[in-house]
Formats: C-alpha cells, structure tokens, sequence
C-alpha cells in the first residue's frame, strides 16, 4: 500500500515473517494474526492463536503445528501452510 505521497506504508511481502530462528507462539508477536492456507483446495482460515498456544505450549514450533493442519473442505494434511498478516488497528 502506497501513500499519496509515494511513502511506502507496509512492504511488498507483509504476510510472510522471516525469522533468524524457528518461530513459535513466543517470537510470533501478538498483534500477528495466524492464517492457514490449503495447497490443494486454495481455502484459507483463520486459526485461533490462543487455543494453539494452550493445546501445544508456547514453545512448540509452528512447523511442527504446520504439518498437523486439515483443511476442512478437502482434509488436506501436511502440505498447508500458514500466512501471518498484521492485525487491523
């Protein structure tokens, strides 16, 4: 998204975080919403962050997470992935 005045607000790439280490629930900042995206079907959902957190602990890797993940229109595992935007103000 571009200013008018050619100020760029967000960068080209905003959805995907690239982390120097393996992310997990505590690297990952809270103001980032968690999606998962279907390789297959091309559905995506929203995920909920906090339940995840609860169910595999916040040092759990969200790789780890990734490869656990179903779509719920095509059942899907394994090759989905996740895209993490920024949450509106």
């Amino acid at each position: 998204m571009k200013h008018r005045r050619g100020i760029n607000l967000r960068p080209d790439d905003y959805s995907r975080i690239v982390f120097d280490r393996p992310a997990t629930f505590e690297t990952v900042p809270e103001w980032y919403v968690l999606r998962a995206v279907c390789s297959r079907c091309g559905r995506s959902g929203g995920v909920d962050r906090r339940a995840l957190e609860r169910r595999f602990g916040s040092t759990k890797q969200l790789e780890e997470i990734r490869l656990k993940l179903r779509c719920r229109n095509c059942g899907n595992v394994g090759t989905n992935e996740w895209v993490m935007t920024k949450a509106a103000r």
